[in-house]
């Protein structure tokens, strides 16, 4: 944990409730009981670390095919896997020119399409479905002068949760971008790529940073 003037504004949140590909608000939201300049004058740094690290449920979908006649016919879902944000890749072995694509809902691979059948199949062919994609979050700091009309103030994209390290801040910014507009209320976002098994993180703002402290892991200096 941080400790240098610090004033936390988010306690062990939760991040299991998160819904995969949905923005969600920190439990807690900073007011510093007037407005203020979030221009580039201003020593602070924004953070985020986690209590416990976030994990996804990640599981290879796997599909079986039927082959007729030398060619590849289709190919049903053995296993939907979990964890896809987007359409695998499908490979199909065991002969020439066989091709197909998978439809994902919900993370999970529910069907295939053969788009060519190929030809040379003696037997029905090995499939491969790609494993699914290792899981991100993003994370925005938003400003608000009221507390419900909310701009987003600084964006940080797909960071790599497989990559994070217990108690260690992921997200350091030491100015954020300029604002001409005094405001009173800030917060964060979390966006996770899939819905998480376990995690949960706390964030806060350090209002006076000495220049010279080092912060690991700065994604933005």
């Amino acid at each position: 944990m941080i400790i240098d003037g610090l004033l936390l504004f988010s306690n062990a949140q939760d991040l299991t409730a998160l819904a995969a590909g949905v923005a969600t608000p920190s439990t807690n939201i900073i007011d510093f009981s007037q407005n203020r300049d979030f221009g580039p004058t201003g020593p602070f740094k924004v953070f985020a670390e986690c209590g416990t690290l976030p994990m996804a449920d990640t599981e290879t979908a796997t599909g079986t095919a039927t082959e007729a006649s030398g060619a590849v016919t289709g190919i049903a879902v053995a296993s939907g896997g979990a964890g896809y944000s987007s359409a695998p890749v499908v490979t199909i072995s065991g002969g020439a020119g066989a091709e197909a694509t998978a439809t994902v809902e919900n993370g999970v691979v529910t069907g295939f399409t053969v788009t060519a059948g190929g030809a040379g199949y003696t037997s029905a062919p090995t499939v491969t479905v790609a494993a699914p994609p290792d899981p991100t979050m993003d994370v925005a700091v938003q400003i608000s002068q009221d507390g419900s009309d909310w701009d987003t103030l600084e964006e940080f994209p797909g960071i790599d949760l497989t990559a994070l390290a217990q108690r260690t801040p992921f997200l350091v910014r030491a100015k954020p971008a300029f604002s001409n507009t005094l405001y009173r209320y800030m917060r964060l976002t979390y966006t996770a790529s899939v819905a998480l098994d376990v995690g949960t993180v706390t964030a806060g703002i350090n209002l006076d940073v000495p220049a010279n402290v080092p912060y690991p892991r700065n994604y933005v200096a």
